[in-house]
């Protein structure tokens, strides 16, 4: 047992928790960003009060990156894998990105950033792979007619895979060819072309010249509502 854990075994798992927040340089609003089911008063409570169970120990021990039984007890090893104890989301979450993240895309080290501070929200249909990411739609060119199969009012959140390769019919997300700025469109092929067709008519439908040099990533998840 090295000595960070001898030190914490005394301890109740409240403390344990505001251990590993201290060794992170987190403040408890990043933990609860990370648990949002969670009440600040709860965290806070069970903190000062130095709790030794909660209801959302093992959600808390994912999110600080440690072992589920040693957040609990102080007992066994605190790392979960391979000795490396790193804070991960866990499975079932996307960062929720602002529209203006997407522009370090190209650039690695910005764009891991971005993922890694972005909200995490829980998909609720389909199961993410590391990259993914969601967004949420800031205009209403996709908010359908009334009694139309399928609205993404403003507001909505879409889950967005950028690995997959966009085929007609998809909801993507895209370059938009006149402005340069990303946009969430259905892609459409119309006489040889490659379009991207807003749901509300209101909205001019664009032509664009490759799925590579415009595709951003496919929308997979929407929430309100189901996958794609």
């Amino acid at each position: 047992m090295d000595n960070s854990c001898r030190h914490t075994v005394h301890m109740a798992m409240g403390k344990r928790i505001q251990a590993r927040l201290d060794e992170l340089g987190w403040h408890q609003t990043k933990l609860l960003e990370h648990v949002p089911e969670l009440s600040k008063s709860s965290l806070s409570a069970m903190i000062l009060r130095d709790s030794s169970r909660s209801q959302w120990s093992e959600r808390i021990a994912d999110a600080l990156g440690v072992n589920h039984r040693w957040l609990q007890t102080g007992e066994g090893p605190r790392d979960l894998i391979g000795g490396a104890v790193s804070p991960f989301r866990p499975p079932g979450f996307v960062p929720l990105l602002a529209w203006e993240a997407l522009s370090a895309m190209n650039e690695r080290a910005a764009w891991e950033q971005a993922l890694t501070d972005g909200k995490p929200i829980t998909t609720r249909e389909v199961t993410p792979r590391p990259g993914w990411f969601a967004l949420r739609i800031d205009s209403d060119a996709m908010t359908a007619p009334p009694g139309a199969a399928l609205s993404l009012p403003r507001g909505t959140i879409v889950v967005v895979d950028p690995f997959k390769r966009a085929a007609p019919g998809d909801y993507v997300i895209a370059r938009d060819p006149q402005t340069g700025a990303p946009t969430c469109k259905r892609l459409a092929a119309d006489a040889g072309r490659l379009l991207l067709v807003p749901l509300n008519s209101a909205y001019p439908a664009v032509s664009i010249d490759s799925v590579e040099s415009s595709i951003i990533g496919v929308c997979v998840e929407w929430q309100t509502g189901g996958v794609f």
